[in-house]
């Protein structure tokens, strides 16, 4: 049994050498509606995360010297610094939406 439904999209296929699928062809003003692959581009997403991944020698020295000032009981924490640096993110920060 067959049932020909005038709301269904047209029969999709895939073109030779391309991953992305597009409409079968039809007749000239045979009423069909015409759909746009779909597309993503990461190129810009995968670039900015090469870059976060890759080594920073000041950061990996800022790093380990943290670390053996920590390590040391030499670390000594600037409570004032921290202390402004919060109070200037808490009004800073946009109201929460509840």
């Amino acid at each position: 049994m067959r049932i020909d439904d005038p709301n269904r999209p047209n029969d999709l296929t895939p073109v030779a050498g391309s991953s992305s699928v597009q409409p079968a062809p039809r007749a000239a003003n045979s009423g069909t509606i015409q759909i746009a692959p779909d597309r993503a581009d990461l190129s810009s997403v995968a670039g900015r995360l090469s870059e976060m991944l890759q080594p920073n020698a000041a950061r990996s020295q800022q790093v380990c010297q943290l670390r053996d000032a920590v390590a040391s009981d030499t670390y000594q924490v600037d409570a004032a610094a921290v202390s402004h640096r919060l109070v200037e993110k808490a009004l800073s920060a946009k109201p929460r939406q509840s």
